[in-house]
């Protein structure tokens, strides 16, 4: 075999070679309405660089608003409107969602991945189940300490797993949140292969 390790290419010659970023690991946001997820989210997109996607607003408009008004009657001005009255149709929602994953229930997980480091708010076991491998970590953002109700099931019926997910408390302020998604960040990132059980 010729040596080639002389030759140049002159075609490239004098272009430097693409800088290849490593990516951020693909993290799963999960923890029942009202207990930060969201929060977390904006704090690892503004002080870690992260992107990241709600499922409820990646499908609001595409599918879930049409749905609900040809489902159920329930008609928005606009899909800021659609999204922020989520609260009020939650079931609703998680069924439209499961139903547009049908037969593939990692379809929507998949779909957030191609744009986005985070999936904030997966709603159903099955679609968790499905989906697991796709993502580096797991974090479950829980509020009880705030005596903030757990999420009826019929709305999502994931169930923290401490084998699988790391627990961020959100009981404190939005300092003591920063802090624990700043510790959460740094255990990721500091582990080559991203992977839980945190141990």
């Amino acid at each position: 075999m010729p040596d080639r390790s002389n030759i140049v290419d002159e075609e490239n010659a004098g272009t430097p070679p693409a800088i290849v970023r490593p990516r951020k690991p693909r993290v799963l946001i999960l923890g029942w309405m009202r207990h930060g997820k969201d929060t977390v989210a904006e704090f690892m997109r503004d002080e870690h660089g992260y992107t990241f996607e709600s499922s409820s607003y990646f499908l609001a408009d595409r599918v879930v608003r049409p749905a609900l008004a040809e489902k159920y009657g329930i008609e928005y001005e606009s899909l800021d409107d659609c999204y922020a009255d989520r609260v009020n149709h939650r079931a609703k929602w998680r069924d439209i969602i499961a139903e547009y994953n049908g037969d593939d229930p990692a379809l929507l997980a998949r779909s957030i991945l191609e744009v986005s480091d985070c999936y904030v708010g997966m709603r159903t076991d099955r679609e968790y189940r499905a989906a697991r491998e796709l993502f580096d970590a797991v974090v479950w953002v829980d509020a009880s300490r705030r005596n903030l109700p757990p999420e009826p099931k019929d709305s999502m019926d994931i169930v923290f797993d401490p084998s699988e997910m790391y627990r961020i408390e959100n009981g404190g302020g939005l300092e003591w949140l920063r802090v624990g998604v700043r510790r959460f960040v740094e255990h990721i990132e500091s582990d080559p292969q991203f992977r839980l059980p945190l141990g």
